[in-house]
């Protein structure tokens, strides 16, 4: 993500609370959203309303 983000545009939407207080947000880069990026490149993975296992 250093490498993406270096030299770009950063855009921060949130969108509220989760039930602990945390932020959620969508963070997009030069227009394109982070999230995405993260999982094309296999370093995430979408939420499908649980936790799951990594591996």
């Amino acid at each position: 993500m250093a490498d993406i983000m270096n030299g770009s545009r950063i855009e921060i939407a949130r969108s509220g609370k989760d039930k602990y207080g945390r932020t959620l947000a969508r963070v997009s880069v030069n227009g394109i959203d982070a999230g995405g990026i993260l999982i094309v490149e296999g370093l995430a993975r979408p939420w499908e309303g649980r936790r799951q296992p990594w591996c």
